[in-house]
């Protein structure tokens, strides 16, 4: 374990932090795959200074917060406790004023409000649900046309017009926000680095499921979304279920969130053995 000499404080992780700030990431990595597919993916190279404030106290890092210059901020604090919140907002004026939102538990969500002491826009409350079991073996739904496989960048233009409409549901505040370049290009960077899997019926694409990241040892699923008129017939389920057999063969476990109000996606879910185990949130921010 690194001991950092000195006062407490929050500063920049540089590269001789690296290790141990995957190893403190490592203790919460269900609920933070996003941050460690990024320390994952830089490979031997250092983090860029201030993408990740760590404060280090006497034991080593005892707090993170992974910061975007576009204004994404993901906190991992331990058990929620917010080691010195007057000395993390000072760390973070050094970086601008640039703020859009704010994920991850809802226990450090809001400590971080606190920190920002500015009024989102929006909140959005979501459970964390984990899984570690294999899936059990699998019904076809009602409509046998059904078939499943793993997209591939050849897809892009076919998965297209479902992640729009995923995107529009699921994920955007204000949908006059909806960019379809951003979308294609993001939905072409998921075909290359994650594992993206489709549902098709004679009419075409009509569910979807992938991993939005993958870390150490836990991917985060998302995207999961199904045309409205193929709805309530086991189609999602069987999507899911195709892509859990990847993550099952390579031995990797998996988390998600799901909005608290949205009940048939909390079945699906608790029938392919995940479990609710936090509280998540998403705050957003006017982007000033």
């Amino acid at each position: 374990m690194i001991c950092f000499p000195g006062k407490s404080r929050w500063r920049p992780a540089k590269r001789i932090h690296k290790k141990e700030l995957q190893n403190y990431l490592m203790q919460y990595e269900s609920r933070c795959v996003t941050v460690t597919e990024r320390i994952k993916n830089e490979g031997g190279r250092s983090p860029v200074t201030g993408r990740y404030l760590i404060y280090d106290g006497p034991s080593g890092i005892e707090g993170c917060l992974y910061y975007t210059a576009g204004g994404f901020v993901y906190p991992v604090f331990p058990e929620g406790a917010l080691p010195d919140r007057l000395g993390l907002r000072n760390a973070l004026s050094s970086l601008g004023p640039r703020l859009f939102c704010v994920m991850g538990t809802q226990r450090d969500v809001m400590n971080m409000e606190a920190v920002f002491s500015r009024p989102p826009v929006t909140c959005v409350s979501y459970y964390l649900m984990e899984r570690q079991l294999p899936v059990a073996a699998s019904h076809r739904p009602v409509d046998g046309a059904v078939r499943t496989r793993r997209a591939e960048l050849s897809d892009a233009e076919s998965i297209y017009p479902i992640q729009r409409l995923y995107e529009l549901e699921e994920v955007l505040i204000d949908p006059a926000q909806f960019d379809p370049d951003v979308c294609m290009k993001q939905l072409r960077v998921s075909l290359k680095k994650q594992a993206v899997y489709i549902a098709t019926t004679h009419a075409g694409i009509v569910a979807k499921a992938q991993t939005n990241a993958r870390g150490f040892g836990w991917d985060q699923i998302g995207g999961v979304f199904t045309r409205e008129s193929f709805r309530s017939r086991g189609i999602g389920k069987l999507v899911m279920r195709a892509l859990l057999s990847e993550t099952d063969r390579e031995e990797r476990r998996t988390s998600l969130f799901v909005k608290t109000h949205n009940a048939p996606a909390l079945r699906m879910y608790r029938t392919l053995q995940y479990t609710t185990t936090d509280e998540f949130r998403i705050t957003y921010y006017q982007n000033v």
